[in-house]
């Protein structure tokens, strides 16, 4: 009885947090409704609350979960007269499809209590609309999220995929069903990999859009094990490479020229360890001289991931970053503003 009375407790927060997200007046009315379309496939806490925005999915729901229920209820039976097998083995198997199917649903309320309060906080933090269209999020992607969310019992992956919903419903697009699929694949290995490059990696972005993301190589070569010193052995970053987090050359470049400052002023700055960045020229030189940085880059589902990650400090190559920079000529300079 106290688990039940526990389980329910959850599940009235859960739903709470949703209903306060649906029912805000705070978010654009596109950001609700793509909410409510959300919710109402993958938070099960949500169908019974008497909220007008819900009743009307509410009595098709109760009515579906009251069949689901009695199908399971006699699903034994049934299972053991098909196959002809013992109706006590029947039973014990109905009742761990039953677990397996609780374990998931408690996995997407969850995820969707996580992103509902992303969403509220968004809300709160948001500025005025620049009237740019929000478009209805897909049920394709919700369908593909479901299936890779519902997997996930970790806090850590649970926070992931409740960060990439928030996104997802603010912004459709944000996040293909291809980084959702990759996200669901890794096993706590890769997670950890990703986490340390994503910890270690340095940005070009402006508006949530980003141009570039890599780890540099500080005048190594990441395939000749350039980067092993800080836990990025060729072994790894091959690992990343089969996720498709990373690309193939890990020895590419970008022009990073946006992040030079010119007239104490940066056109975009990188972006490292949250932080928001400018290079200050030592010396005078040419605004229209290239300024090569070679190093791991990250592909788009690395990218769209990128926002998510929790980054770790990676005090020996931040300092070495530094160090590398300014054997180029500058100095590394916050902004004092974090990146989108």
């Amino acid at each position: 009885m106290e688990n039940q009375d526990q389980a329910q407790s959850i599940i009235t927060d859960v739903a709470g947090a949703a209903i306060s997200v649906i029912s805000g007046v705070s978010l654009p009315a596109p950001v609700r409704r793509n909410a409510l379309k959300a919710f109402d496939q993958l938070c099960a806490a949500v169908v019974d609350i008497p909220v007008a925005y819900l009743e009307g999915f509410a009595q098709a729901k109760r009515a579906e979960n009251a069949a689901r229920a009695e199908l399971i209820k006699r699903s034994g039976d049934q299972i053991s007269s098909a196959i002809e097998v013992d109706p006590a083995y029947a039973r014990a198997a109905a009742s761990k499809f039953a677990q397996k199917i609780v374990r998931e649903r408690q996995s997407l309320d969850q995820v969707s209590a996580i992103a509902a309060a992303k969403l509220e906080q968004a809300s709160e933090n948001a500025s005025e609309s620049n009237g740019a269209e929000i478009p209805e999020i897909s049920e394709d992607w919700i369908n593909s999220f479901e299936n890779e969310a519902a997997q996930k019992s970790s806090a850590e992956m649970q926070e992931m995929f409740g960060s990439i919903l928030a996104g997802e419903i603010q912004r459709p697009g944000s996040f293909s069903v291809r980084t959702v699929k990759i996200l669901g694949q890794m096993d706590a290995t890769s997670a950890a990999l990703f986490q340390k490059i994503c910890s270690m990696a340095i940005s070009l972005q402006l508006n949530g859009q980003f141009f570039d993301s890599r780890v540099a190589s500080l005048g190594g070569n990441a395939a000749s094990n350039g980067l092993a010193k800080y836990g990025l052995s060729f072994e790894s970053l091959n690992t990343l490479q089969e996720y498709g987090l990373v690309i193939s050359d890990f020895n590419s470049y970008m022009d990073y020229r946006p992040a030079i400052a010119t007239n104490n002023k940066v056109a975009i700055g990188f972006t490292h360890a949250g932080a928001l960045h400018a290079l200050v020229p030592k010396e005078e030189r040419s605004a229209s001289a290239e300024f090569r940085v070679h190093g791991v880059m990250l592909t788009k589902a690395g990218r769209e991931l990128l926002r998510v990650v929790p980054v770790l400090p990676e005090p020996a190559y931040t300092a070495d970053l530094v160090t590398f920079f300014e054997a180029q000529g500058f100095r590394v300079v916050p902004v004092g503003a974090t990146a989108a």
